[in-house]
């Protein structure tokens, strides 16, 4: 049976922060599955693997961290139940497809751009269908999720566009 402890990178950025990782343990393989949260080394505690209560958000960041370590528990539950039993490393591969098969940023896009169209905002949606496209044609993909529209990926963006 596979653990998975929440823990604090290491490293610390610019900004005082560090990320948030699911340790995942199966049978002496480690992988590190990011959550997409950012905290204070202060407002970690490593003995509980949560967040303080002195940080000002602590309960819903405990809570999403909660709702990873389930979502973890329910890929391998779900590989076990159909007889196959997971690395890993092959946790962490399922995981990120799960996400990559969410709805995407792009499907969104769209969906909303057919909203505005339809309430007859007709200048509006023109203006943004051409942002989103310019957007789409530069990824070169059929759709991405949102949590890997990162800050660096907006700066690369940027810097294409001058």
């Amino acid at each position: 049976m596979p653990t998975f402890h929440p823990t604090l990178s290491d490293t610390i950025t610019g900004d005082g922060t560090a990320s948030i990782y699911i340790l995942v343990t199966t049978y002496r393989e480690r992988a590190k599955i990011g959550t997409g949260l950012r905290v204070s080394p202060r407002h970690w505690n490593p003995k509980k693997k949560e967040v303080r209560s002195s940080h000002p958000d602590y309960d819903n960041l405990n809570k999403a961290i909660q709702s990873e370590v389930t979502r973890l528990q329910a890929i391998y539950a779900d590989a076990l139940a159909s007889g196959t039993q997971l690395s890993a490393k092959e946790i962490k591969h399922a995981s990120e497809r799960v996400v990559m098969n969410a709805p995407g940023f792009f499907a969104f896009c769209y969906e909303y751009l057919d909203t505005l169209e339809a309430a007859g905002k007709q200048t509006t949606m023109s203006m943004r269908r051409s942002i989103v496209r310019k957007f789409h044609t530069w990824l070169n993909v059929d759709d991405i999720a949102f949590n890997l529209i990162t800050p660096v990926l907006i700066e690369k963006y940027v810097a294409y566009l001058r």
